[in-house]
């Protein structure tokens, strides 16, 4: 493909994949969770019963005896009155500050092994799994997400990038945007279906099941293509903006939101009709985007550290939170309106409080983290890191970002 114009975050005009437009990335040290996210710790177990501790006497004469039950007397008088052990009181002071807004459950991370330079990420909570592109070795990662491990790989087109899921075929849409293509995985056979040849550069792409259609931006083309599932062919072609990048659906209008990283805008594309109906002014270089269930766009502004958000209905953005370096993907937990942001330049993702529209948490994550994803059945997100070729998962993230 051809270059001009910003470049998707840690894209250049060569085949490497180097840090992110404007972003020089210094030498970060191994990412440290915080102390508020531990791995499941089992409770110790409960001590027998008195009884099955001591031990028959045998009857011995007077001194003895009485010697014996001094001892066990001591025993039994002091075995619980020390309280916790300095570890048990780590743990109990460790979970206290987790379940700071839910005391039923503890969020816990873990580093999950991928392919190199992973990009996206969605998951199928139907069948529980998720998948990854990896960029640079041009595979997708398929996960177990009960098990937390890698069921298959598979061998993917040039530069695998966004992936969306059709969830009522359960089939994976992977944009590839080297090859101009989107390829189609049966996620039950864990195999390549199609390819779909698109635009010029695909990046972003999203499915909406009930329209029976998919959306890829194709970035060098300043496009969105529009594609029919049930006979995998483009059937328009809409011109957005300059340089489209993420792309969502609006569930409840059908609306398709584009945005695009060249011109600061976001087009509200009528699929229908194939024109844009709407374009509205976001922040500086936008990336990302995801819509809740309440018509309420989330816009990742990745060279102005914030995120906007837009009232669809309105047609204009309501407010603009700031968060950390190089704001890239977004998910939303529709359930307890959470808004997750992946901090490409800070190796951080920002929990955002969609009502309040305030950042209510900062959890460190792994190096240069992209793609982000949200399970609504097993309250776990899911979050790339570009460099460090692993994904990190969060379970139960819900309880701790409240």
């Amino acid at each position: 493909m051809t270059g001009h114009g910003p470049r998707p975050p840690g894209v250049s005009d060569g085949a490497d994949f180097p840090p992110p437009v404007g972003y020089s990335a210094p030498q970060y040290p191994a990412p440290v969770f915080p102390g508020q996210i531990v791995p499941p710790i089992s409770p110790p177990a409960a001590p027998p019963p008195p009884h099955q501790r001591r031990s028959r006497v045998p009857l011995l004469v007077g001194a003895v005896l009485a010697t014996l039950f001094l001892v066990v007397g001591l025993v039994i008088g002091t075995r619980d009155d020390s309280g916790p052990s300095a570890e048990q009181a780590s743990v109990a002071a460790t979970s206290a500050s987790v379940t700071q807004s839910s005391a039923a459950r503890t969020p816990r991370s873990a580093f999950l092994p991928v392919g190199s330079s992973p990009w996206g990420v969605a998951v199928d909570p139907i069948l529980g799994v998720a998948l990854v592109s990896n960029a640079d070795d041009d595979t997708v990662t398929i996960f177990d997400t009960a098990l937390q491990t890698v069921v298959a790989t598979i061998p993917a087109a040039n530069k695998p990038a966004a992936i969306a899921i059709d969830p009522a075929t359960h089939s994976g849409y992977v944009t590839c945007a080297e090859d101009d293509v989107v390829m189609v995985i049966d996620l039950s056979s864990r195999s390549v279906m199609r390819t779909i040849p698109v635009g010029d550069a695909p990046y972003g792409v999203a499915v909406d099941s009930s329209a029976g259609k998919a959306y890829t931006t194709n970035f060098e083309s300043d496009t969105l293509s529009v594609i029919d599932l049930a006979s995998a062919a483009v059937t328009a072609t809409v011109r957005v903006g300059d340089h489209p990048y993420g792309v969502a659906v609006d569930r409840s209008s059908g609306h398709v939101m584009v945005v695009n990283a060249g011109d600061d805008s976001m087009s509200v594309v009528d699929p229908t009709a194939r024109q844009v109906v709407m374009t509205i002014a976001v922040g500086d270089e936008p990336w990302g985007v995801a819509v809740d269930s309440k018509g309420t766009a989330y816009v990742a502004n990745h060279a102005q550290d914030s995120v906007s958000v837009v009232d669809l209905a309105v047609g204009s953005t309501s407010a603009t939170i700031a968060v950390q370096s190089g704001p890239v993907g977004v998910a939303v937990d529709d359930a307890t309106s959470t808004v997750y942001v992946t901090n490409h330049g800070t190796n951080t993702v920002s929990v955002l409080d969609a009502s309040a529209h305030s950042v209510v948490s900062t959890i460190p994550v792994g190096a240069n983290p992209h793609g982000a994803a949200y399970d609504p059945v097993a309250h776990t997100a899911y979050f790339t890191n570009f460099t460090e070729h692993t994904m990190t998962a969060i379970v139960d993230i819900d309880a701790w970002a409240r």
